[in-house]
């Protein structure tokens, strides 16, 4: 029986696109709720997750998807994830398991009861009991551990100190926690852990408290795996975000309250053992997120570069100020997600680059660094971010995704684990940008496990995928 093979091949119509620039639009499609935002993105191995306050997706069917606060990029669109959750999602994090993690103000999870935490095996959803108190702000994960942390005090009546870490099943504490010895009677007693980075195993924590473990630790601290330790004198103010570059340098957002209303205060900068600041960018309200690449930080928030209104929301620290991003957005950046060699913006996002390209709410900006592909060979100069879906797949269908840099001639071919050639297909000149091939093939083909190879010029990326019956 012969292998069936059906191309789509989709220029710039209903998926995301690159410009004359390293922006990437989403603007067809994308979330449509102009007046919503996308809080968080969570960028790994063949799947984009978003979620925000949001109910539907741009569809090029007549009926757009029912949405719930939570999406996955599919087939070059958004997609439901089941029937989502029932309120907003503050985190998301991959697991050491493979799973992904999201914490919000939900109460429900695919339509089940799930409060404050569930978890997603791409198929369905599952709640994460013991939780009847408090707001889990963030999540995090190194290669062993699963850590969650915000405000609360208790896991399935144990107590713990607004921090803990799930492992193999189980919560266990990280030594006395995070607490708050000296707080206002008219505010809550318990410490709150706004965010957290992982850095070469190590966890930092930022937020209200004073205490980390048994040492005092002015809002800021230090998880080694063993024990906690303070940064420095640490910082004041409200922390908002965290990013940690390749050379351990840490970067702070902090606000501070000015006559009962918050203001946002200098990065907080910590290098060579030491704390300084590094001055906002122009016209700035807040920075939502610090994004580090390599020992590049990148900040996303309320701002603008220039008197006029564009070059907002997104900056790359050059020294002590801030450079635009060939043009930056129009709008407000929320959150930045960098994976290989793109950086992943969300937030209320109208236009990107200098051309002011529609994009909503979502965007990618190439990277001008190459990074190594999880691939066996790639040259990321001509093609980024290979993802085939579904993987494994069952369906006669795989998509095959990814992003030409350079435009050039291509052409496509499957292998067996014995290396013999199974399909080859889609030969042709490319133009710089995204690109969606559908391969269709039939039941002839066996269960297994298979690669994808694209020849572009004298280079060639790889990704492996599995066929099940």
């Amino acid at each position: 029986m012969k292998t069936i093979i059906t191309l789509y091949i989709l220029f710039n119509i209903i998926s995301a696109h690159a410009l004359e620039s390293d922006w990437i639009s989403f603007y067809k499609p994308g979330i449509i709720d102009n007046h919503r935002n996308i809080d968080n993105i969570l960028k790994i191995p063949d799947h984009l997750f978003v979620s925000g306050i949001f109910y539907q997706t741009i569809s090029d069917t007549p009926f757009a998807q029912d949405i719930h606060f939570i999406s996955e990029w599919k087939h070059s669109q958004f997609a439901s994830l089941g029937l989502g959750v029932n309120s907003q999602v503050h985190a998301m994090c991959k697991g050491p398991d493979g799973i992904i993690y999201i914490a919000g103000e939900f109460s429900k999870a695919g339509g089940l009861p799930a409060r404050m935490l569930a978890q997603w095996n791409g198929k369905m959803w599952k709640a994460m009991d013991g939780f009847s108190y408090g707001r889990i702000n963030s999540i995090a994960a190194d290669s062993n551990h699963l850590y969650i942390a915000g405000i609360f005090n208790d896991i399935k009546g144990k107590e713990y100190h607004s921090i803990a870490q799930y492992t193999k099943g189980k919560w266990q504490p990280l030594a006395e926690g995070i607490q708050l010895l000296h707080y206002n009677p008219y505010s809550s007693p318990i410490a709150n852990i706004t965010a957290m980075s992982v850095h070469e195993n190590d966890v930092y924590v930022i937020g209200n408290f004073d205490q980390a473990g048994k040492v005092l630790a002015r809002n800021i601290a230090k998880w080694d795996g063993t024990s906690w330790s303070a940064i420095g004198t640490g910082i004041k103010g409200y922390p908002k975000a965290i990013a940690v570059n390749h050379k351990g340098e840490i970067f702070v957002s902090t606000m501070q309250e000015n006559q009962s209303i918050l203001q946002q205060m200098p990065l907080y900068h910590w290098h060579n053992n030491t704390w300084d600041t590094i001055p906002l960018p122009p016209f700035c309200q807040q920075i939502h997120s610090i994004q580090a690449y390599g020992n590049d930080i990148y900040i996303g928030g309320d701002f603008r570069l220039h008197d006029d209104n564009d070059d907002m929301g997104i900056a790359k620290l050059n020294g002590k100020s801030w450079e635009s991003v060939q043009g930056g957005i129009i709008g407000t950046v929320k959150s930045l997600c960098v994976y290989k060699d793109t950086l992943y913006v969300g937030g209320n996002i109208k236009s990107i680059g200098s051309q002011h390209e529609p994009s909503i709410n979502i965007a990618a900006f190439v990277l001008d660094k190459t990074i190594q592909n999880d691939t066996n060979h790639i040259s990321d100069e001509s093609i980024n971010n290979l993802l085939l879906f579904p993987n494994p797949s069952n369906q006669q269908e795989i998509s095959i995704d990814f992003i030409v840099k350079k435009e050039g001639l291509i052409s496509i071919e499957i292998i067996d684990l014995k290396g013999r050639k199974i399909a080859s297909f889609a030969e042709g000149w490319y133009n710089q940008g995204h690109q969606t091939i559908i391969w269709n093939y039939s039941k002839a083909i066996s269960a297994g496990q298979y690669t994808c190879i694209i020849h572009h010029d004298n280079s060639i990326t790889t990704s492996v995928f599995t066929i099940i019956q």
